[in-house]
């Protein structure tokens, strides 16, 4: 009797001990799946090619006085419930009484009255119920068990699903239990009087559960099946099963292939469902085509693929964003007559919300309904977090309160969502709601959803919130590096440097948590803002030791030392820069920025070397940095620079843009020859002009001509060209919005008025203040005295100024 005790003990070790596979302890589920493993425990399967294990001890002597009772309840090929029962007639003994039920095996039996039988059964039932698996539950549930069982009627009433709740219990869970070796023995003795198969089969096969996560490879299956050969044990199809299902659950298509050709040489039965692991071992490796494969291969030898199937390689195209692919298998398989599931619509529903076909999404909600299934939480959850990417709360909102009244329970995902999408929204107190709706739903707040909240206040600089969540996360979670750099992103965003400095301090002295590259670089670029470049620069010390330098941090500091005349510092990281990222040029901004602050300290020189290094390394000059190159050149009045960079400009098929030419209009005031020039080439490009073109123009011809006549000629055509738009007399007596006030731009009167002064032109000077004021055109700080600047005599000067007078148009400062 000890021996076969030790036998079942040995078989059930791996729960205290560390197994022979030397497999890594890994957590068992809740239960075993009824279609799983209780076929192991009870022989009720119809398949003749599996046998019954021969090595079954014999435990008929009782173990300290725990030996269940004989009974004839049970035939080999009959599982608990069964209704091929036999009858229990009464038996006769000295005291019947017409509520006592006896069995016809042993007449020594206990009589037991059918209120004591419902009492045993609902004992166990409770007990079994409990959530709680401490010691002492589990002893009060082995004790309601074991007087349940003293007696074939009860024993008979049980339930399988409570009876292999037990048996998980004690193999899996009992180390701790008190006579657990008599416990065992109990369990295999009734084992062997109801017809059972033995439990070592069934612990074997469990374990395979049990370390499910250990047979990632077609070794450890091996191994396994290797140590049931050397124990006496013979491999039946649901060890075969369950192996498949571990390495398939777990990307190892090859090792489930070759446990599917195993199953299939031993006479087991192939079908999609024993197919659909090797399918899913392809397909959780990313070997699309081999899933594909295997996929056909069932097909080719007739075997009818399922819905689970279609929907595994639909799965695997989606993840690629193929959509043909992914609608051709869809069509094949309705034409197969196969009802989509839940989860072939939530696959293609997330698909279309990741390529952004929103009707298509909405489309296949619809279709759910229509096919009769309901949606579940992840339907919901895919729809709410596609309506949050795209940002449409709205529609978000709407999925989530159709949620709610559909009854379908929200999870941690569907909070988090919602969360966010309020906080991206900037609908702060929206956000709330849906944290207190958290916090009243039975979901388990956790750190994930602080977080998200934090950071929502943190974005839309409600610093103050944003720290209050913090506090309530910290009463339940540690706080982490990220939660300190939502805090200092966050202050950093509101521009307050000295906060996010604090929360450094603290993150590192109180907290302790190590800063990682993220709070550098965040560091970084706060102090950049607060002009703080020697202390960015420190951190940037920090940051190169961590190796977590980016080509981001590099353009900011490089940014910042040039603007701040650290030339010296900039170069050295630029070179930095060269070394820590060989393999990646530095990016076009840094080469531009360099260029434009140059051009800021007017050393154009240098500024046109860095655009050579610039064209060297393969980058091409943009727009941006074309105009302010040929801007800088018409300044300095340089007109055959700045026309040099235009046929460049041109050269590298980059449109010079009115701005260019305005430009180049300028740098032609010691040079007027060359307006013609640059007019036709604004003519031929089809460049309209605007406003300060005509401004350019006045101010050029008024100051190369003799007289106004050309320059008056100019501003006539901009009131040609602006006629339309120019209120009609009926309109001056009419107030108008600042929105319309006029189609005249300040500029070009400016200019006009300043021209008419220095040409001493008084009626002219009229026309062109007269058309200002009927357009409404204001000026703001503009001195009168500019405008008159150019006209020396006295009285003239005074006669503009009663001019001027006369409305309110030009204010001074």
């Amino acid at each position: 009797m000890r021996r076969a005790a030790h036998i079942v003990q040995e078989a059930t070790r791996s729960r205290f001990s560390r197994p022979r596979l030397n497999l890594q302890q890994a957590t068992a589920p809740l239960w075993f799946p009824s279609s799983i493993c209780a076929s192991c425990l009870y022989n009720t399967w119809t398949r003749p090619t599996w046998r019954r294990s021969a090595n079954v001890p014999d435990l008929s002597r009782p173990l300290s006085g725990l030996v269940p009772p004989p009974s004839t309840l049970y035939t080999r090929g009959r599982g608990l419930n069964s209704a091929a029962r036999t009858t229990v007639p009464d038996i006769t003994t000295t005291t019947t009484t017409h509520d006592t039920v006896g069995v016809t095996s042993e007449p020594s039996l206990e009589r037991i009255t059918t209120a004591e039988l419902k009492r045993r059964i609902k004992a166990f039932e409770d007990a079994v119920v409990q959530s709680d698996r401490g010691v002492a539950e589990r002893t009060r549930i082995w004790d309601a068990f074991v007087a349940a069982c003293q007696h074939p009627v009860t024993r008979d009433a049980l339930r399988q699903a409570h009876i292999l709740k037990v048996f998980r219990m004690v193999c899996f869970d009992g180390e701790d239990m008190p006579n657990l070796a008599e416990k065992l023995g109990f369990l295999q003795t009734l084992i062997s009087q109801t017809g059972w198969m033995s439990l070592e089969m069934y612990v074997k096969n469990a374990g395979i559960l049990r370390h499910r996560e250990a047979f990632n490879s077609l070794e450890a299956a091996e191994t396994y099946l290797a140590e049931m050969r050397s124990e006496g044990l013979e491999a039946n199809y649901d060890t075969y099963a369950l192996l498949m299902d571990a390495l398939g659950s777990q990307g190892c298509g090859e090792g489930a292939a070759a446990v599917l050709k195993m199953l299939e040489a031993a006479g087991g039965e192939i079908d999609a469902n024993v197919y659909q692991h090797v399918i899913l071992g392809y397909a959780r490796s990313n070997n699309v085509e081999r899933a594909v494969a295997a996929f056909r291969e069932m097909q080719e030898r007739g075997i009818a693929a399922s819905a689970r199937n279609y929907t595994t390689i639909i799965s695997c195209y989606a993840k690629r964003k193929e959509m043909s692919v992914v609608e051709e298998l869809y069509q094949e398989m309705v034409e197969q007559g196969l009802q989509p599931t839940i989860v072939t619509f939530n696959v293609l529903l997330k698909l279309y919300f990741d390529l952004d076909q929103l009707d298509a999404a909405q489309s296949v909600f619809r279709a759910i309904e229509n096919a009769g299934l309901q949606p579940q939480t992840d339907t919901f959850n895919t729809m709410i977090s596609g309506f949050v990417r795209l940002k449409r709360l709205d529609d978000a909102v709407a999925v989530y309160n159709q949620m709610e009244a559909a009854g379908v329970a929200h999870d941690k995902f569907t909070f988090a969502a919602m969360i966010h999408g309020c906080g991206q929204a900037g609908m702060m107190i929206n956000a709330m709601r849906y944290y207190r709706d958290l916090r009243r739903s039975d979901v388990a707040i956790n750190y994930y959803h602080f977080s998200i909240l934090q950071a929502a206040f943190a974005t839309a600089k409600d610093m103050q919130t944003c720290q209050e969540v913090f506090r309530d996360m910290m009463a339940l979670y540690a706080p982490t590096v990220r939660n300190y750099n939502i805090l200092i992103a966050g202050w950093i965003r509101c521009g307050d440097i000295v906060n996010a400095e604090a929360e450094f301090n603290k993150m590192k002295m109180m907290a302790g948590c190590e800063p990682d590259a993220i709070t550098y670089r965040r560091m970084i670029r706060g102090y950049i803002q607060a002009g703080r470049v020697q202390d960015a620069l420190r951190m940037y010390e920090i940051l190169r030791k961590l190796k977590g330098l980016t080509i981001g941090v590099y353009v900011h500091l490089i940014d910042a030392c040039w603007n701040n005349g650290l030339t010296t510092t900039a170069e050295r990281l630029l070179q930095s820069m060269r070394d820590t990222i060989p393999d990646q040029a530095p990016p076009y901004a840094i080469y531009e920025r360099i260029a434009i602050s140059l051009l800021k300290e007017g050393n154009t020189t240098s500024a046109l070397q860095w655009v050579d290094r610039l064209e060297r390394v393969g980058y091409t000059p943009r727009e941006y940095l074309y105009s302010q190159l040929i801007r800088t050149a018409a300044l300095a009045l340089n007109i055959n620079q700045a026309l040099v960079l235009t046929e460049k400009m041109k050269r590298n098929n980059i449109q010079p843009s009115v701005y260019v030419f305005n430009h180049l209009l300028t740098a032609c005031e010691n040079t007027p020859t060359a307006i013609h020039s640059i007019l036709a080439d604004m003519h031929d490009a089809g460049v309209v002009f605007n406003h300060y073109t005509y401004s350019t123009l006045i101010y050029l011809y008024s100051k190369t001509a003799p007289d106004l006549t050309r320059a008056w000629s100019i501003w006539e055509d901009y009131i040609a060209a602006l006629a339309t738009q120019l209120p009609t007399p009926e309109d001056l007596g009419t107030t108008v919005t600042s929105n319309n006030t006029t189609a005249i731009h300040p500029a070009v009167v400016r200019t006009m008025l300043r021209a008419c002064a220095v040409r001493y032109d008084l009626d002219k000077f009229k026309t062109v203040w007269t058309a200002a004021k009927r357009a409404r055109v204001v000026f703001t700080g503009i001195d009168v005295e500019q405008v008159l600047r150019g006209a020396n005599r006295p009285d003239f000067k005074e006669q503009m100024r009663s001019v001027l007078a006369e409305g309110t148009v030009i204010g001074e400062v």
